[in-house]
């Protein structure tokens, strides 16, 4: 390998190697397109090295509209005036989703809901898109009858948006992701759903995993390795 192709790696090699074998090409086709071996292809896939910029160029010409798309998720809901579905797409990388189960289910409650699901996607440095959603689907038990509805642990439960957030579906800065998760911990859906008690532990890792400055993070404790 050339010393200007070690001065410029391409950092992204990875996802669009990736992106390649995903869509069918084969370790070997990838070798010959940029004019290396298998063996260098299978240590990109890896993440065990990072090609040049010149080297790759082939493989981005071809899947680099898709290594560069914008992150997105899509959510459903009714409109209230039709009763017709209604989808949300919401771009940003998607840091968190977690689901809270509630405590018990009982089949003469008023309240179908057996779970809400919250999702935070970033949309910059200090912008966050939050998404409440809940389901009616049933958890799936020793005693469960066979059926053709899908339980709630499945992929294709069916999940809408739900306005038990205080601020439901906008976007919010750092300061006011934390107080709207603390508010929700705290509120009285807590009561149904104890696991929320955990809400802003899980949110202040997920922020730290993220890049998130813990000096930004008020509240947060540091203990730092000795000198």
């Amino acid at each position: 390998m050339s010393d200007t192709k070690k001065k410029d790696p391409f950092p992204q090699t990875k996802d669009l190697v990736r992106i390649a074998l995903n869509d069918g090409m084969t370790q070997m086709e990838i070798a010959n397109l940029c004019r290396t071996q298998q063996g260098q292809v299978s240590k990109w896939r890896n993440g065990e090295r990072l090609a040049g910029k010149a080297q790759i160029k082939p493989l981005l010409e071809i899947y680099g509209d898709l290594l560069f798309r914008v992150p997105f998720k899509v959510y459903q809901t009714f409109s209230a005036s039709n009763n017709e579905a209604q989808f949300l797409r919401v771009e940003g990388k998607l840091i968190l989703r977690e689901k809270f189960r509630k405590q018990s289910v009982s089949n003469t409650s008023k309240n179908p809901i057996t779970a809400f699901r919250l999702s935070i996607h970033q949309q910059g440095e200090d912008q966050f898109y939050l998404i409440g959603e809940a389901t009616a689907a049933p958890y799936p038990g020793k005693d469960s009858p066979a059926s053709a509805e899908p339980f709630v642990t499945d992929r294709l439960a069916a999940w809408y948006l739900h306005n038990f957030l205080e601020r439901p579906n906008q976007r919010l800065n750092l300061k006011e992701l934390r107080q709207v998760v603390q508010n929700v911990a705290l509120g009285e859906m807590q009561g149904y759903f104890p696991s929320l008690r955990q809400l802003p532990y899980l949110v202040t890792e997920t922020l730290l995993n993220q890049g998130v400055k813990p000096g930004d993070l008020e509240g947060l404790v540091e203990i730092k390795l000795p000198e």
